[in-house]
């Protein structure tokens, strides 16, 4: 009988090696150089397309556009205040507020609150515009849940609008012949908040500080000179003797 012998079978491939049939994609590795010389490459069109457009004198050049800032509906600075002072010595204009993204939303809460409860504010003005509104909106709704007043007082009211703005237009090569440039006109989108407690009339938080302050030191005023206190006293206790059997 003739004994047949088993093939051995063959080895594995490496899944670098492996054909098209393979579910593994052959990983091509570049050196290092290569790599270097295809940004120089890169690069190097980059250089001669730049070089290019200065030289042909038809190319498109974008001027420079430097955008100016939006007029504000109410002044910064309020014409009876110093615009050198400080803020904290202002006695008109505190509740006009002009929101933007670099102040965080707690300094403006602390701001809101501060105005209201020692300036004695009953109405306040938001205004915002573009990416600052949702900064607005935010603020507004959040501000009455801390402020010590019932939700039936607060009215928050909302405006929305838009505003036209400026740009400058400075072109990219100014020669002496041409014109030295000009300005465009944008619309942005803005908007106006008021929030109204009560009737919305100023209180003036100096005069009910003193009046508070006269009320405890004539409350305290009888003590001090040796006497009783005024306002009703309490009837006292009987004590228990302790008798001995």
């Amino acid at each position: 009988m003739t004994s047949k012998r088993k093939t051995p079978p063959p080895p594995a491939s490496h899944p670098d090696e492996a054909g098209p049939s393979s579910k593994r994609r052959k990983v091509e590795r570049r050196p290092a150089g290569e790599l270097r010389d295809k940004a120089k490459t890169l690069s190097k069109k980059k250089e001669k397309k730049v070089e290019a457009n200065k030289s042909d004198p038809g190319a498109v050049k974008r001027p420079k556009i430097i955008k100016l800032t939006p007029a504000r509906p109410f002044p910064k600075v309020p014409l009876s205040s110093n615009a050198t002072g400080p803020y904290s010595a202002r006695a008109e204009g505190k509740n006009l507020v002009c929101i933007t993204r670099r102040v965080e939303l707690g300094a403006y809460l602390r701001r809101c609150v501060d105005m209201i409860k020692e300036d004695g504010y009953r109405t306040l003005r938001l205004h915002a515009m573009g990416a600052a509104i949702p900064h607005a909106l935010m603020l507004a709704t959040s501000l009455p849940a801390t402020l010590p007043f019932p939700p039936d007082e607060i009215k928050t009211s909302i405006l929305t609008g838009t505003v036209r703005c400026v740009d400058e237009v400075i072109p990219d090569v100014e020669d002496e012949e041409e014109d030295e440039g000009g300005t465009r006109t944008r619309d942005k989108s803005c908007i106006d908040v008021s929030i109204v407690i009560g009737d919305g009339v100023k209180v003036d938080a100096k005069s009910r500080k003193k009046v508070g302050a006269t009320k405890a030191t004539a409350a305290m005023a009888p003590k001090e000179q040796g006497g009783k206190a005024q306002g009703p006293t309490k009837p006292l206790l009987p004590t228990k003797s302790s008798t001995s059997t």
